[in-house]
């Protein structure tokens, strides 16, 4: 993998420019809006936009790039991810709250359409405990670019004197991933016989024959998951914590420290089996449950200082859900991908987004529910995101017995 580094530099500054337009939004309206609730609310419609188009395209995009070398697509996808990035930094040159939701729903389609090319390249280029090690570093090196990403915006957001100056640091970052994806290794396609085209439904059928269901769905609930914890951590951290941009940024460091932890257990033990993913999927629950019942002292926590010494118990929750996020989600996708016809990775892994997409929306409809309807607060908000995430795994364990 040291060999392919440009395959992953270049999917990094992809997730870094793309999370850095997502989450400098989130923090303009966590820290500079004077409406909370208007806050609360539009952090959960940024991510449905930005996830909405995987409903879409993510097939469409599968079924386009089975047959085709999926490196020369990468780099055509970064010319597009440029010219979008170049769009933003327009809409933040006119501080247009609503046309920069529109740029990010667009950064949204190119993204449906790059997830399931760069899974299927992976497959193509790794094998066994290799393919492992490849999803367990690209999905730290994700997290890893979120947190530069969030801890970027907060920052520049509070020195810049111009939002057009955000959009340049996005345009750089969009040249380097260009400039990265021509270092990739190329990639053979498998063969495809075009004589018999897979219709959607005959695929589906064959998923379940192949037993694929349980993986995408193992992956889809760590998406709906991840999308309830991270549209609202940055609010908590503020509303419940008192805390700073700075001290939102290092208590999502802890959390990807724990993430690169992740890692390298997986490449320690090399686990795949599911009774090991689920046991990670349900640790999850009482460290999200701990998080919620942590209760700062009434001055909160102000200072980054602070946050180490009265917030040592939280940061040690944040650690351990790293550590558990990364060794749930990184066995998952490589179950699915080992599980899956080597000839149709790329669509399979399309219609994992659809399901992936779906559940996201949902965390939208779930979060509106608990903030606005029963405005129950961001405490009893994340303490039910345990509760669900405990039933979810605790069905899932009943049935895998029942069926065995």
């Amino acid at each position: 993998m040291r060999n392919n580094s440009g395959f992953y530099l270049s999917q990094g500054f992809d997730v870094l420019s793309n999370n850095l337009c997502k989450q400098g939004f989130l923090f303009v309206l966590a820290f500079f809006s004077t409406h909370e609730n208007h806050s609360l609310v539009l952090a959960n419609v940024a991510l449905t936009v930005y996830i909405l188009p995987f409903l879409f395209l993510s097939y469409f995009a599968g079924t386009h790039a089975e047959p085709r070398n999926k490196r020369r697509l990468i780099r055509q996808l970064k010319l597009l991810d440029l010219l979008l990035v170049s769009l933003v930094a327009l809409s933040y040159a006119f501080e247009a709250v609503w046309l920069t939701l529109l740029m990010i729903a667009l950064l949204g389609c190119k993204t449906a359409i790059m997830t399931p090319v760069k899974f299927a390249y992976m497959s193509e280029r790794y094998q066994g405990n290799a393919l492992l090690r490849s999803n367990a570093l690209m999905q730290t090196m994700s997290l890893t670019c979120m947190l530069i990403a969030i801890t970027s915006a907060g920052f520049i957001l509070e020195q810049m004197h111009h939002p057009l100056e955000f959009g340049y640091l996005l345009i750089v970052i969009s040249v380097l991933g260009l400039i990265s994806s021509g270092l990739m290794q190329n990639s053979q396609p498998r063969h495809i016989q075009h004589s018999e085209p897979m219709r959607v439904r005959k695929l589906l059928s064959e998923m379940h024959e192949y037993g694929l269901w349980p993986n995408i769905i193992l992956v889809a609930w760590f998406w709906f998951i991840s999308a309830l914890f991270v549209s609202q951590f940055i609010n908590f951290i503020k509303l419940e914590l008192a805390g700073s941009p700075a001290i939102a940024a290092t208590a999502l460091a802890i959390v990807v420290a724990g993430m690169l932890s992740g890692a390298v257990i997986l490449e320690w033990f090399k686990p795949r089996k599911l009774g090991f993913v689920i046991l990670s999927g349900m640790s999850l629950s009482a460290l999200t449950s701990g998080i919620a019942l942590y209760a700062p002292d009434d001055q909160g926590v102000h200072h980054i200082s602070a946050f180490f010494t009265s917030g040592l118990g939280l940061s040690a929750l944040l650690f351990a859900t790293g550590v558990f996020a990364t060794s749930y989600i990184a066995p998952a996708y490589t179950r699915l991908q080992h599980a899956s016809p080597s000839d149709k990775v790329a669509r399979i892994m399309g219609i994992s987004s659809i399901v992936n997409a779906l559940l996201i929306c949902m965390s939208t409809a779930f979060a509106y529910l608990i903030l606005e309807l029963l405005e129950l607060g961001l405490q009893l908000y994340f303490f039910a995101i345990g509760l669900i995430n405990l039933l979810f795994f605790a069905t899932l364990a009943w049935w895998l017995r029942k069926t065995a």
